[in-house]
């Protein structure tokens, strides 16, 4: 199976990306002023691309607007410490990345959208067979 990129899964690879930010954040990397501003930052950015290269972009937009939210409320409000800001990154990217992921499409020209039989299982299951049949190993 090819890897596609950024562009076709944008709420899949904005809440790995989060993560991984996450993870940054709790292990100290960063002094703790620089980690609040990295966060919010960080969320921010990356609830902004993927508003921009999903459709709709009512459902990211909010999803965005809510993670800095509370990305930005746990950093600077309730001055959370570097591992409590972090797993307030981790749940809000977990549920906002589902959320968003699930009730927006891909942009045209996506692969999934560009060539169906990339997902067979949309197709009835008598069809699953034939398509397997057809498809190289590998």
């Amino acid at each position: 199976m090819r890897l596609y990129g950024f562009r076709f899964y944008p709420a899949a690879w904005s809440g790995a990306l989060a993560t991984a930010l996450a993870a940054v954040v709790a292990f100290g990397f960063l002094p703790k002023s620089t980690a609040d501003y990295v966060s919010a930052a960080g969320v921010a950015l990356l609830g902004l691309v993927t508003m921009v290269l999903a459709r709709p972009v009512v459902v990211p937009a909010i999803a965005a607007a809510m993670s800095t939210f509370l990305v930005s409320l746990g950093g600077f409000g309730l001055h959370l410490t570097d591992a409590q800001l972090a797993g307030v990154m981790g749940v809000a990217t977990m549920i906002l990345t589902w959320a968003v992921h699930k009730n927006v499409v891909p942009a045209a020209g996506s692969p999934s959208v560009a060539d169906p039989r990339l997902h067979p299982l949309v197709h009835a299951p008598e069809r699953i067979g034939a398509y397997q049949a057809q498809v190289p190993p590998g």
